[in-house]
């Protein structure tokens, strides 16, 4: 039984972190209006929070699809290490629970895919 939990366990742990990034990633691209209140005033004043949103949600459904089918090596799984650690820090309230969860979940798991892909 232990055999097969360390077995299984890494592809559980990639589908679902694939399956939370496919779900917001596009959530955000149908309708980024729902996460846009989220941005902060000062990345607002940079750029359209719309904007911004739905090209985070495309980098979110990207990078799922690539850990997803094993392309890309490492760098998916960097790419969406980095692009929470900047949602944690610009982005507070409820989401930041989920989004630290998330967080760990894909430093958890990167090191055994990154080490298999390679």
């Amino acid at each position: 039984m232990e055999k097969n939990i360390q077995k299984y366990a890494p592809l559980v742990g990639k589908l679902l972190i694939v399956g939370a990034f496919l779900y917001f990633g596009i959530h955000s691209i149908i309708d980024p209006a729902t996460y846009a209140s989220l941005i902060p005033s000062f990345a607002a004043g940079i750029i359209n929070p719309i904007v911004l949103v739905t090209i985070h949600g495309m980098v979110e459904v990207i990078c799922s699809l690539f850990i997803l089918f094993s392309l890309g090596g490492k760098w998916p799984w960097y790419v969406l290490i980095l692009a929470f650690i900047g949602v944690l820090i610009s982005v507070s309230g409820q989401t930041e629970v989920r989004d630290l969860v998330i967080l760990g979940g894909l430093l958890l798991l990167a090191p055994e895919y990154v080490k298999n892909n390679q």
